[in-house]
């Protein structure tokens, strides 16, 4: 009867654990984020302008591998001339940190691109950084920054 009874009390704690657990992992905004940048960059790698326009702050900052500071409306401006241009690239993630600073997360790594299409080797490898803040409870990307590795 005792061990019954142990034994029931171990699997109610172990259900309490790992409920507890799927939870925290549920709310970590540093994974959450990850994914959102990760979906980000798929989508920019095909101009899906549709779904990276409401991803943006409204004071969305991108600075490009050329130091060019745009703002959301030019940044989407470059994106329509991509999207005309008929470009469509793939895009790796690698090295990925996360740093969570309560509602804002910043996103460091290397992207590895590529032009899908075009003759002769087009790849471009490029550190980021990426600033995401919670803005009327959804995560909105706020600031990017590149800088291509053959320039270091």
């Amino acid at each position: 009867m005792v061990c019954a009874d142990s034994r029931v009390r171990l699997l109610l704690a172990l259900s309490l654990f790992m409920s507890l657990t799927q939870v925290v992992r549920a709310e970590d905004p540093g994974a959450e984020v990850e994914k959102l940048a990760r979906s980000f960059g798929q989508a920019w790698a095909v101009n899906d302008i549709a779904t990276l326009e409401p991803m943006l702050a409204p004071a969305y900052l991108h600075t490009d591998i050329k130091g060019n500071a745009l703002p959301r409306a030019a940044w989407l401006d470059y994106m329509r001339e991509q999207k005309k241009k008929d470009l469509v690239f793939t895009i790796e993630f690698a090295d990925v940190k996360t740093t969570v600073y309560g509602d804002i997360v910043l996103i460091t790594g290397e992207n590895l691109i590529s032009v899908i299409g075009q003759p002769g080797p087009k790849l471009q490898r490029l550190r980021f950084t990426q600033v995401w803040a919670k803005q009327d409870g959804k995560w909105l990307r706020v600031a990017f920054q590149a800088t291509s590795e053959a320039d270091r």
